[in-house]
């Protein structure tokens, strides 16, 4: 496998900031929350995009209407 050098120096960052927080859980995630929090104004949030449907796909309530079949039951 070929060691790519961006992601070695990511891991050896994680783990030298694992290390400050003494391997605790609930310190890394106020570790994490602080330097959230001080680049917030940084930090990108977008909603969710609504689900697409194309446009060859009838909708729900169309799906039967001209369709003989479906008018018979």
């Amino acid at each position: 496998m070929v060691k790519d050098p961006i992601i070695e120096e990511i891991r050896r960052i994680r783990l030298e900031i694992e290390a400050e927080c003494q391997h605790d859980p609930d310190i890394l995630y106020e570790h994490m929350c602080q330097f959230q929090e001080q680049y917030r104004d940084r930090l990108v949030r977008r909603s969710p995009q609504p689900a697409l449907i194309p446009s060859s796909m009838p909708l729900p309530e169309q799906a039967h209407k001209g369709d003989p079949k479906a008018s018979a039951t």
